[in-house]
C-alpha cells in the first residue's frame, strides 16, 4: 500500500511537473515611433499666409488706411504676395511646416515700434534660405 501512496504521489508530482507554464520569450520590443514629418507646404500656401500675417501686422500698428502705407487690406495683401514671391522664390521641394510656423511666429511677435514691411531683411525666419524644405 506504501508502494502506491509513493507511486501516486510520484505521478501526480509528474503531472503538476507537466503542466507547469513554461515561459515564452518575450517578443522583441517594438521600435519606437517618431511622429511623421509635417507635410511640406506648397509655395503659393506659405506665400499667402505669410502675406496675411503681415497684413494682420500691419493693421494692428495703424498702417492700413487712407493716408497709411497701404490704402487697403486688399493693397497690403498685393504688396505682400510681391514680396513673398521674392522671398520664397526658389522653393522646389516646398516649404518646411516647422520653419513656416517660425516664422509666423516671428511675424505675429513683431511690435509696431520694430514692424518693418518695405523688404525682407526684418524677417529673416521668413526668407528662403530659412523655410525651403530640406534646410
Amino acid at each position: 500500500m506504501q508502494k502506491k501512496h509513493i507511486l501516486m504521489i510520484g505521478g501526480v508530482t509528474a503531472l503538476f511537473g507537466a503542466c507547469v507554464i513554461r515561459e515564452e520569450p518575450l517578443p522583441p520590443p517594438q521600435p519606437a515611433l517618431t511622429p511623421a514629418a509635417a507635410p511640406n507646404v506648397p509655395p503659393a500656401s506659405a506665400i499667402e499666409s505669410i502675406a496675411n500675417a503681415r497684413c494682420d501686422l500691419a493693421l494692428r500698428c495703424n498702417r492700413i488706411g487712407p493716408y497709411s502705407e497701404f490704402m487697403t487690406r486688399d493693397h497690403c495683401l498685393n504688396l505682400m504676395r510681391t514680396r513673398g514671391q521674392q522671398e520664397i522664390r526658389d522653393c522646389p521641394q516646398g516649404v518646411d511646416q516647422r520653419a513656416l510656423d517660425g516664422c509666423m511666429a516671428d511675424i505675429a511677435s513683431q511690435s509696431c515700434a520694430q514692424a518693418y514691411f518695405h523688404g525682407v531683411d526684418r524677417f529673416t525666419a521668413c526668407s528662403d534660405n530659412s523655410l525651403c524644405y530640406p534646410r
